[in-house]
């Protein structure tokens, strides 16, 4: 998943490792020096004013804009390192309305003047599949190009290479030499990844503290990744005892040194009251104004969030609009995700199409909510034509850009084999990705079914409870009934009505309905729990109400029969006709049935 990040200007050591993998440090002239000197034609001057300004050097604060105009005129002047760096800004539009096209040329032509750097950011287009097919094999040719030649980025996303596969075969080993060769060659970036695959777990043991050094390691050489990372593990008490308040002013340090990432990491916890600050919506609005101020689409965005529902301030849904409006234009995802769920649920005019429209910007943008939402668009009909090839296609990148739930989707479109061919093996992976590597407890729960059932995976019931029970663990109460479902099937053995009660009662008690109608089942039987009919009817009712569709049906049959209830008829077909308008048909069949039922009784 692409992740924007600015680099923290006093905290950079580091001269960005575009240059080789010994980055050195250089000592050099005034920022009105380079200035001069560039207006004069020098492109080295340029070069370096640049990187003054993206990296906050002899200066108050950073400005990509500037930066690019500087790498703008040193390449103009003959600079191909120049002409590398003002690509990566129009990669990724920071400082500049975002160009691939443009990108992807000035990377060619640099990487054939022997530019490692340039060799590198041409590898991501084609592992990304922009401007060009997607070619991984390709990609990852020019990562080992680049890093024989010196580009310690290019070392670092070998390692991504390796550790995953992709283009080339998966060795963890060969993954870990190369994250490694690249931090300590003084790139924060790879520190920082280095220190994600230790806490992760990737393909090495979890180790915290290498994780808390790796990312400490990172931030010392300038990446701001790597120093919110280090942030959050402090805050977290991962591989280092918690300290929330250490961690807090840790950020605010950051951001009045001009860190732009940290400032917005700084107005979502103010804004959600998180590492044991208090809740301050002012501030947090603040802090997105300031960032839309120095043209962040994404602050942009975020403020309008908090103006449109009057957060931290008085209320503009017109003024909210406009920003989201321009934001999205500037390719920020989540702003054209806003756009498309007001569409959707009829707040703006344009309908489900203009949502979808909306979705594909905001998929475009790399913005995996976006994807998956379009996919949504494409499955069911609504507001696209139906195409379900295209639903998974959407599904798939909403993974690839790091959401698990689009992982969850993918891997049923494989499971059940809808716009696919069907494939229990690759539905599996897809589960195991977005469990594993994007925590999606709806990945897990999935993944758990495919164990459970043995299905693409050898049958493994104790593996599937193991993740049933991290999915309620995490606050997903489809994982405690889906645990409690094995309970009472007797997965592990014997039944253990009693714990598959406790699980429903948990699931129940947050309002999940199908905990409710489960534990009803369990108490209409005094199964785990005491015979009570009416308590057992009285649940049964409340999961219908709570929205399972399969409690109204059996609401509606307890009324037939008078279980627990008294008998009624005209309630019954009440509880059936609820459920089949949430799509039902056991429920629509019931109706119908109950309908004759009543008309003769009328007679």
């Amino acid at each position: 998943m692409k992740t924007k990040t600015w680099i923290i200007g006093a905290l950079s050591t580091a001269a960005l490792g575009m240059a080789g993998l010994a980055i050195a440090q250089e000592t050099l002239p005034s920022v009105e020096a380079m200035e001069t000197q560039c207006e004069d034609g020098d492109a080295q001057s340029c070069l370096h004013l640049g990187d003054a300004w993206h990296l906050r050097r002899g200066v108050e604060r950073w400005d990509d804009s500037r930066a690019v105009t500087a790498y703008e005129k040193g390449c103009e002047l003959g600079s191909e390192l120049a002409c590398a760096r003002l690509a990566h800004r129009l990669q990724y539009g920071e400082g500049v309305k975002a160009d691939r096209a443009r990108a992807f040329s000035l990377y060619q032509s640099a990487c054939d003047a022997e530019i490692p750097y340039a060799c590198t950011g041409l590898g991501t287009f084609y592992e990304r599949g922009w401007e060009v097919d997607k070619d991984l094999e390709l990609g990852t040719s020019f990562y080992q190009k680049s890093c024989e030649r010196g580009d310690a980025r290019g070392c670092s996303a070998l390692g991504d290479s390796y550790l995953d596969g992709t283009g080339i075969e998966e060795d963890p080993a060969y993954a870990m030499i190369y994250f490694n060769r690249a931090c300590d060659a003084g790139w924060g970036p790879a520190c920082a990844r280095l220190g994600e695959v230790y806490r992760l777990g990737e393909g090495v043991d979890a180790d915290p503290a290498k994780a808390f050094a790796s990312f400490g390691k990172g931030c010392s050489l300038g990446d701001p990744q790597a120093c919110l990372w280090e942030l959050q593990a402090l805050q977290e008490g991962l591989g280092v005892s918690a300290d929330q308040d250490k961690a807090r002013t840790g950020l605010e340090e950051i951001c009045e040194a001009g860190g732009r990432s940290a400032c917005l990491q700084l107005a979502s916890v103010l804004q959600a009251g998180d590492w044991g600050a208090e809740e301050d919506p002012e501030q947090a609005r603040s802090l997105y104004e300031q960032g839309c101020q120095e043209d962040d689409p994404y602050s942009c965005g975020q403020k309008a969030n908090m103006m449109y529902v009057g957060e931290g301030g008085d209320e503009d849904k017109e003024g909210a609009l406009k920003i989201w409006r321009k934001a999205c234009a500037d390719e920020d995802g989540l702003s054209c995700l806003a756009l498309g769920n007001l569409s959707w649920n009829g707040d703006i005019e344009g309908g489900l199409a203009q949502a979808c429209d909306h979705y594909e910007e905001s998929c475009s943008a790399e913005w995996g909510r976006g994807c998956l939402e379009l996919g949504i668009c494409y499955e069911y009909g609504d507001g696209r034509p139906k195409n379900t090839p295209k639903a998974t296609r959407q599904y798939e990148a909403a993974c690839e850009l790091g959401l698990g739930q689009g992982c969850a989707f993918a891997g049923n479109m494989y499971a059940w084999g809808v716009g696919v061919d069907q494939d229990p093996v690759q539905a599996a992976k897809l589960y195991q990705t977005g469990c594993e590597e994007m925590g999606s407890t709806a990945s897990c729960i999935a993944w758990g079914t495919t164990y459970e059932a043995g299905i693409g995976v050898e049958m493994d019931v104790q593996r599937a409870v193991e993740l049933y029970a991290g999915a309620c663990e995490s606050g997903d109460l489809d994982g405690c009934v889906s645990e409690g479902v094995v309970y009472v099937l007797g997965g592990l053995g014997e039944s253990d009505y009693g714990t598959a009660a406790d699980r429903f009662g948990q699931a129940c008690d947050a309002g999940y309905g199908r905990g409710c109608t489960y534990l009803g089942a369990l108490h209409l039987q005094g199964q785990g729990v005491s015979l009570d009919q009416a308590q057992g009817a009285e649940l049964v009712q409340q999961g219908c109400t709570l929205g399972h569709s399969d409690g109204c049906l059996h609401a509606g049959y307890l009324f037939v029969e008078g279980t627990g209830v008294k008998r009624n008829k005209r309630t019954a077909y009440s509880f059936f006709e609820q459920g089949c308008a949430s799509g039902n048909m056991e429920s629509c069949m019931a109706m119908n049935s109950s309908w004759r039922s009543l008309k003769r009784q009328v007679r």
